[in-house]
């Protein structure tokens, strides 16, 4: 019960930290082409389209988006502060040279009815994922380096969390019922190093590997994955003593899962899904699980659009644990180029309870603060 109060609390805070949004501020037209640029990168998967902006009114080119209707896409740009109206046209250079300067929304309505949008078939290793990293997800593959103090551990205290890893798209093409689907690559290694240890010593370290397969249509993402994780102990762990021959544990096994993720608006989505365990060792795991929460990127930024406050919240529980709740919730801020979104360096406090996400320790009940470094592309 305690654990479930904090989750609840923990959603509540980080809930209340998305909905208290400062009001925007004007501003220029740089500014809103790679705001506009990151919002279609980041909620539609659109990485290359052609934008331009003048007066606060957006100029897309149509050849640049993909088929269907843009009616959702059009709502998410206009929902970016400073933007007056938006356009999508077939030619955003000339449509540029044609409108007179200072028109703003009162000289440029927003153009319906492009009817010919092109099929964009098939892609081949595009620079982003139909589905969005899970920022709180502590065993989600990317980039990190993070300082955390156990807080309930009998053999921890001060630890080194790290990971490497990304998630790449391989191949994306249109659906008959429309949207998109795409089949990529996940991988990625996360280890704990003893702070307090005479060398820093590895502890543990688990290596995962999945393949997912994603549909998206507008704001909704379906994954399925399958995927393996193995774990390790280090080797000044079993050397200092810290294990036996009958205390380790082979823990590796198989995952079948499914997530769906749903954009709120364009900077609050909330996902959940569950998976099964269909081959693991020790034979005896217990083999369900479920997952859920959310991740927002606040609309409003500092330093020029170089600087973005970001709360998220992951939950996950286990028939293991006997369903009780693993609770992972991380603020802070987020460091992006304003002009164009490519990798994401993000600074964030970091609170977790629940089952160690340490595979040779999942029997274990843990509980830390941490501070972390999060890079995703």
């Amino acid at each position: 019960m305690q654990r479930l109060a904090t989750a609840a609390l923990a959603l509540g805070l980080l809930a209340s930290a998305a909905a208290a949004q400062p009001n925007p501020t004007p501003v220029d037209d740089t500014f809103l082409v790679g705001y506009a640029s990151a919002v279609l990168q980041r909620e539609f998967s659109i990485g290359q389209a052609v934008v331009r902006a003048r007066d606060g009114v957006l100029y897309v080119a149509a050849a640049s988006l993909p088929p269907g209707p843009t009616a959702k896409l059009e709502q998410s740009l206009r929902a970016i502060p400073g933007v007056t109206a938006v356009q999508i046209v077939e030619d955003p250079d000339r449509m540029l040279s044609e409108a007179p300067a200072g028109a703003g929304a009162g000289g440029v309505a927003v153009q319906k009815g492009v009817a010919a949008l092109p099929d964009r078939g098939v892609e081949a290793l595009t620079q982003t994922e139909l589905y969005q990293p899970r920022l709180a997800d502590p065993r989600w593959p990317h980039f990190s380096a993070a300082y955390a103090r156990y807080l309930s551990d009998p053999a921890l205290g001060n630890v080194a969390d790290v990971s490497f890893g990304n998630a790449f798209s391989l191949l994306r093409d249109d659906t008959p019922i429309g949207g998109r689907w795409e089949i990529g690559l996940q991988a990625g290694v996360f280890a704990i190093f003893d702070l307090d240890g005479d060398s820093f010593d590895l502890i543990n370290a688990d290596y995962l590997i999945g393949v997912p397969i994603t549909w998206r249509g507008g704001p909704l993402a379906v994954q399925g994955r399958v995927y393996h994780q193995s774990s390790h102990l280090g080797d000044e762990f079993l050397l200092r003593g810290g294990a036996d021959a009958d205390s380790r544990v082979n823990l590796s096994y198989e995952v079948a899962d499914l997530s769906v993720s749903y954009d709120v608006t364009p900077n609050l989505r909330v996902y959940g899904g569950g998976g099964y365990i269909f081959h693991r060792e020790p034979a005896d795991l217990k083999p369900w699980r479920v997952q859920a929460g959310f991740d927002w990127l606040s609309p409003d930024t500092w330093a020029e659009g170089a600087i973005r406050p970001v709360a998220t919240f992951d939950l996950q529980s286990s028939e293991e644990s006997d369903w009780n709740p693993d609770i992972s919730a991380r603020a802070g801020i987020q460091f992006e180029n304003p002009v164009a979104l490519g990798q994401r360096l993000q600074l964030m406090l970091q609170y977790y309870d629940g089952r160690s996400p340490n595979g040779q320790f999942y029997e274990r009940d843990v509980r830390y603060l941490g501070l972390g470094a999060h890079v995703h592309f």
